[in-house]
């Protein structure tokens, strides 16, 4: 509860001898030491996809204010059914956020460590943050380039693309798979600029329901034969993406025409494509 709190703290359990001491310098102070502190189970600190001792960083404006200090937590934005090492603190005192304090571009950042919150209420149970969208922007770029690739396949890295782009911001991380070759944001908004029209995969499910595939999902003949020029998979695919009726209908004359604002509705990684590259706003989208 106190690990947060920028005063020192000393704890003397009689009964059992443990003793500890709570030092100040908050932001300044050892990392791991700073986990140890705020993190209450040894559980809590495990980690899969990222070191959040590598990537922990304060969160601060331009004016030097410091709001928190805090990873991207990949593992939570990866398997988003696990709980997320997100908490705030309230005048020093630590509570549990469940991850979805922060946000930027309407989108929850899942983070690991600690945020400055505020409350209205004595029991500090609902809290609140205002931390400044170019602060939280500026630490979150940070953390995308602080990704350890190495332990990252390339679906997963897909995943992370989509999401910073999300909130707005780009990288030079694969955000889609084209002609052979894993290509960022920035460049497959060059080649969508030169297509008139762009196809993504699917396949059909025993129960006759189109699924949209992702990278994970594609067969070895993707890497083996010359798709069309126009031929897009994005990071992460989506079952069924399209009413039961269409479903049958599809089915039925083996194509047609989706709602395209359902479309958008279901598939989060394609929605997010699907508007920065303003294909959005058609009212429907031709299922190839």
């Amino acid at each position: 509860m106190v690990a947060f709190l920028n005063v020192e703290v000393i704890f003397n359990d009689r009964r059992n001898g443990d003793n500890f001491t709570h030092t100040p310098h908050i932001y300044d102070k050892d990392v791991s030491i700073f986990f140890d502190e705020l993190l209450k189970l040894n559980e809590e600190k495990n980690c899969v996809f990222f070191d959040p001792e590598r990537s922990v960083r304060p969160i601060r404006s331009t004016n030097g204010d410091s709001f928190g200090r805090a990873a991207l937590d990949i593992d939570f934005l990866l398997h988003r059914k696990r709980e997320s090492r997100g908490y705030i603190s309230i005048n020093g005192i630590s509570m549990a956020s469940n991850g979805y304090s922060l946000q930027l571009n309407e989108n929850f950042i899942p983070y690991y460590g600690i945020i400055e919150g505020k409350t209205d209420r004595a029991a500090r149970d609902v809290a609140s943050i205002c931390i400044p969208e170019s602060a939280i922007k500026d630490w979150l770029s940070t953390q995308i380039e602080l990704l350890d690739t190495s332990i990252l396949n390339k679906s997963e890295l897909m995943q992370i693309a989509s999401f910073a782009l999300s909130t707005g911001i780009e990288s030079d991380l694969p955000i889609a798979f084209y002609q052979g070759e894993m290509v960022s944001a920035t460049k497959l908004a060059e080649i969508i600029q030169g297509l008139d029209a762009f196809y993504i995969p699917i396949t059909w499910r025993y129960d006759a329901w189109p699924d949209i595939i992702g990278y994970h999902e594609i067969l070895p003949e993707y890497f083996d034969t010359d798709l069309e020029k126009n031929v897009i998979v994005l990071g992460t695919g989506y079952e069924r993406a399209v009413k039961e009726e269409d479903a049958r209908q599809l089915k039925k004359k083996a194509g047609g025409q989706i709602d395209g604002a359902l479309l958008m509705q279901r598939w989060a990684h394609g929605r997010i494509f699907l508007i920065f590259y303003g294909v959005y706003g058609k009212q429907n989208s031709n299922l190839n």
